[in-house]
Order: C-alpha cells, then structure tokens, then sequence
C-alpha cells in the first residue's frame, strides 16, 4: 500500500452517515503493546496520558472489525522517533519513499500520524505502528487509536 502523505485521503461523515467514531485511549485494553515492557505512561496535566517507547521495534497495535475508518494520533516533538506502519500484514510506504517521522522542531500535542478510510467493515483488521528508530532518548508515542464503526456495532 502506498499513501502520498501520512494523512492518506482525509475525509469527514456527513452527520446522515452511518457510522460513529470511537476514540481507544492508549492504556486500554484494546491496544497490544510489544513488548509490553517496553512501554510506559507518559502523563502530561494538559493533554492527559499516552503511551510511549523508547525501544527499536517496539510495537502497538489494534484489531478491529465493523470499521470503516482508522487513524492513529501521537504528539510531535524534536527527538521522537521514525516510524513504520502496517495495515492487515501490509507495510505502508510513503510514495517516493522516505520514512514516517513523529519528530518536528515544535510541540504539537495532537497530531494525527495515519488515516485510512474504505475499509471493509465484514473484515477484522489489524493496525501496527512500529518504533523504527535506533537509540536512547528517541521516542514514539501514542496518543489514541480512532476507528469509525458501523452503526449499531463494536469495534
């Protein structure tokens, strides 16, 4: 799968759609963390807590059925990490190639690092992202998993 930018084609639900958004906080249940070690709870009396990783190819991820839509939110900050993203066993790259970066030269507490759309909802799903940086000190964080369900369903 390639996607021109981390966003992918960012759409908005019309209010007659059917289908709701449910956001899965990262100390859920819900999100695999490997290995679970590895992670741990950033707290911040802002924007509330996260997980975050300092681990190369420490993992977390998401699976998911009845969902049309998926996206991932994490803070950008200088020193957080390079990232790789995997969809249904899929690696996704970024067109002309190049990495996924959560490292920018200024805070934004929320930003939205992957979205998908036109997802089979009759399918189970799996999102990974994957901590590709090497070295201590180097972060990757997870702020939310966001899927959009189909109505009347759980994800």
């Amino acid at each position: 799968m390639n996607i021109d930018d981390p966003c992918g084609s960012l759409w908005i639900y019309s209010p007659t759609a059917t289908a709701l958004k449910s956001t899965i906080v990262p100390y859920s249940s819900q999100i695999e963390y490997d290995p679970k070690d590895a992670w741990s709870i950033f707290a911040d009396d802002e924007s509330g807590n996260w997980m975050t990783t300092n681990t190369p190819n420490a993992s977390a991820s998401l699976t998911f059925t009845n969902v049309r839509a998926v996206a991932i939110h994490s803070p950008l900050i200088l020193g957080h990490s390079t990232y790789a993203l995997e969809l249904d066993d899929q690696l996704i790259t970024r067109a002309g190639g190049g990495v996924f970066n959560a490292s920018i030269w200024w805070w934004i507490s929320d930003s939205l690092l992957f979205f998908k759309d036109g997802l089979d909802p009759g399918q189970q799903h799996t999102i990974r992202l994957l901590n590709t940086q090497e070295g201590s000190g180097v972060d990757l964080t997870v702020r939310s998993f966001e899927v959009w369900q189909v109505e009347g369903t759980s994800p």
